[in-house]
């Protein structure tokens, strides 16, 4: 060790906090006036877009999506009745809670495939 030598200060910390892979359940329902089924389509603002299954008319029905950027995102979803008919669209814009967590994609797989889990996942907070 060289006594000239002086050792560099102690590191600053800064910059913004990058949190990906965050995961959003949404749950919605359309109600048919004529009682058809219904199936949606969902634009999630990041890129990504789906389009369910028919459901009952007036049924809940729950997704969840993992957006792996940060951003401030607005969800648009329409129904369509299975006649082609489609209702106006609805937006939603998710509001993150405070902690903040990075969660690995293989935790996010494990949470879809068993569904009790991401109840007491999402419920701690």
């Amino acid at each position: 060790m060289n006594p000239e030598n002086n050792a560099p200060d102690k590191p600053e910390i800064g910059g913004k906090w990058i949190v990906v892979f965050i995961v959003v359940e949404c749950n919605f329902s359309a109600i048919d006036p004529d009682g058809d089924d219904v199936r949606y389509h969902i634009d999630w603002d990041d890129g990504e877009n789906d389009v369910t299954d028919f459901y009952s008319s007036g049924e809940e029905v729950t997704l969840r999506h993992v957006y792996s950027m940060q951003g401030d995102f607005t969800i648009t979803i329409y129904a369509e009745d299975i006649h082609g008919a489609t209702g106006p669209e609805n937006t939603f814009k998710p509001g993150w809670k405070n902690k903040a967590l990075n969660v690995n994609p293989i935790f996010v797989n494990l949470m879809e495939q068993f569904p009790l889990l991401w109840r007491l996942f999402s419920s701690i907070f």
